[in-house]
């Protein structure tokens, strides 16, 4: 099947954030995937959203949306993610840090960040697998 029109694209798929530029965003039979596997790094602060910290849920939501999209075609998806959106090094504090410390700070926030996007996925599937029905 012919791929459609970036024109196309950009009128019927939008998320909060604006287009979707992804050549992975299309309906399941409607082109085959180019990667078997994908590696997709993000920023914490994405997760942040307009604001850049903390969690945006609608963003998230958009995300696990496409992420599931991506997988749905067949392709496995890594995801590398940072925690800037609540920690960013020993700059973003006004206190004298030992470097370490500041780097076990950064480490539990990509924790959470991890572990948020993975339940958001999680509860995700289960959504669309009880949409789907038995």
């Amino acid at each position: 099947m012919a791929f459609q029109s970036s024109a196309f694209i950009k009128k019927h798929f939008k998320t909060p954030q604006g287009d979707i530029k992804s050549p992975f965003f299309f309906a399941k039979n409607f082109m085959k995937t180019k990667y078997q596997r994908v590696l997709l790094k993000l920023s914490g602060e994405y997760l942040g959203g307009v604001v850049g910290h903390g969690f945006d849920f609608t963003v998230i939501d958009s995300l696990t949306e496409q992420i599931n999209q991506i997988q749905d075609l067949g392709t496995e998806v890594a995801i590398v993610l940072g925690g800037g959106n609540f920690f960013r090094g020993t700059k973003s504090i006004p206190l004298k840090m030992d470097r370490v410390a500041a780097d076990h700070i950064g480490m539990m926030a990509t924790l959470m960040n991890a572990l948020c996007l993975k339940e958001a996925l999680i509860a995700k599937k289960q959504k669309s697998a009880r949409d789907d029905g038995p």
